[in-house]
């Protein structure tokens, strides 16, 4: 009897043993056949993207959905809109995400002045670019909003604030809305 409970023992320890083997055997790593790209890594299947870079492989700089030119209409201070055209080019100079953006209409000036300098954000559903304020002047302060939507429309607000006054005025507000060519 004592020989056979030993038996009986070992027999169901070796199959629990084996019943593991073969278990674990079959499991397959999610991530053995996901390539991620540019310093990317995978986690449960999919692609954690480095600061720059999105896409199910991190295979696209996060910048280039703006890249490229749009045109539309500006309107300050809710008048009548003019047309326009605002183009965003990269600039290493911010690192990955850096962007410059020509407004025609707001900044005419020959090439390399007049451009708004920022970087991308896009760990949202709406792309930002975030603009570095580029008035120096004590009271009068420029503010600027620029998303993608879509991919293809492009809004920039301007505002103006006057902080002498105790109450922030914003005594300018110029709006520009296009699509990518």
């Amino acid at each position: 009897m004592k020989f056979l409970k030993q038996t009986l023992l070992s027999v169901i320890l070796l199959s629990g043993i084996v019943t593991t083997i073969i278990y674990s055997s079959c499991v397959q790593n999610v991530c053995n056949n996901v390539s991620c790209q540019n310093g990317g890594s995978c986690l449960s299947g999919l692609c954690t993207c480095p600061t720059g870079y999105e896409g199910t492989q991190c295979q696209t700089l996060s910048i280039s959905r703006y890249l490229g030119t749009y045109a539309g209409t500006t309107s300050c201070n809710s008048g009548t809109g003019v047309i326009d055209t605002v183009t965003v080019y990269a600039d290493n100079a911010f690192g990955l995400n850096g962007v410059k953006v020509q407004m025609n209409s707001l900044f005419p000036s020959p090439p390399n002045k007049g451009f708004l300098y920022g970087t991308v954000a896009s760990n949202t559903s709406v792309y930002t670019i975030n603009v570095s304020n580029n008035d120096s002047s004590a009271s009068l302060i420029r503010d600027y909003s620029i998303t993608l939507m879509d991919d293809t429309l492009l809004e920039i607000n301007e505002y103006i604030h006057d902080y002498r006054n105790p109450l922030d005025t914003v005594i300018s507000n110029c709006s520009f809305r296009g699509y990518k060519d």
